[in-house]
């Protein structure tokens, strides 16, 4: 009993030390590169992916990296653990109507960064059509006014700037917005590269290689 104990949590603590790993550092995102308003293309695990996007009349998009500037700390975009590095493309001049992002394969655990989600006097409110995680909020080029998630899949902004991420593999991301704006942006990313550090896999290796160990002395006791 003791001697499955500890190895039990041998094994834990390989697990518990890969996340550790995980999250001392920020993965870099390699943000979607849109060559025209309707297509880009993002890259994982070295497959380029096809991202196309489909939204509300009116829309462009802009390559003027000002539009993601951080002037807060933490910053907007780069506060959480997950994202390193902010976008420079965006599709902008959003002012109503409903969106998708798809994927020509499925993107892992892809992230969605906004500036100036509604005005400093009327908020706006962005619902998906799946469930999101909140990662960051701040001061964005245009203000700073807040950004924060009011159920599992709703976001609510008054000048609101900000990072959210969607978990598991995903083909694609829909959603809508309660009014009109007049105007919001956002650009959609993934972590390129999302197998585990080097470190980590030596360190699930010696748990395992622990659990055999013990394995085999059990079997010989008996």
């Amino acid at each position: 009993m003791i001697r499955k104990t500890l190895t039990v949590s041998f094994v834990a603590a390989a697990m518990v030390a890969i996340g550790v790993v995980k999250e001392a550092k920020a993965d870099v995102i390699s943000w979607t590169d849109w060559t025209s308003l309707g297509s880009g293309i993002l890259s994982q695990n070295g497959a380029t992916i096809g991202v196309g996007y489909s939204g509300a009349s009116g829309t462009g998009i802009s390559s003027d990296a000002r539009r993601w500037r951080e002037s807060s700390t933490p910053g907007a975009y780069t506060g959480s653990t997950v994202i390193d590095n902010a976008p420079v493309d965006s599709i902008t001049q959003i002012y109503a109507g409903s969106n998708t992002v798809t994927f020509a394969q499925a993107v892992i655990d892809p992230v969605m960064t906004f500036f100036s989600i509604g005005n400093g006097g009327t908020g706006l409110y962005l619902t998906f059509d799946q469930d999101f995680e909140f990662l960051s909020t701040g001061g964005g080029n245009w203000g700073n006014g807040p950004l924060i998630q009011t159920a599992s899949n709703v976001l609510y902004g008054r000048e609101g700037n900000g990072a959210i991420q969607f978990l598991g593999a995903v083909t694609s991301i829909s959603w809508s917005a309660n009014r009109y704006e007049s105007y919001y942006g956002f650009n959609v990313g993934a972590a390129a590269t999302v197998v585990p550090e080097p470190a980590s896999l030596a360190l699930l290796g010696v748990g395992l290689a622990g659990l055999g160990i013990a394995r085999r002395r059990s079997r010989k006791a008996a």
